[in-house]
């Protein structure tokens, strides 16, 4: 077995999922363990991602997919909104 590196956790499964988990992992053929730590590797990968994405948005590229979207400019769709708030 594998030297441990990092940070044990513990976590409870469905009964469900660790059949599941253990199909899985039989097939990729590699420790339940290392499957999760896996899946947990790539969810976070992919939630900093979509987290760097949205911090990177500035208001003209929010214009720009509302002007490409309709033809309502951006003033003119937030004047829309105001005016529908009162």
């Amino acid at each position: 077995m594998a030297k441990l590196v990092g940070k044990r956790i513990n976590i409870g499964l469905s009964f469900d999922l660790d059949e599941r988990l253990n199909k899985i992992s039989q097939m990729y053929g590699m420790s339940k363990s290392a499957l999760c730590v896996y899946f947990i590797g790539q969810g976070v990968t992919s939630i900093e991602a979509a987290y760097n994405r949205v911090q990177s948005i500035d208001i003209k590229d929010v214009e720009s997919i509302i002007n490409s979207a309709s033809s309502v400019s951006f003033g003119d769709f937030c004047k829309k909104l105001e005016s529908e708030k009162s």
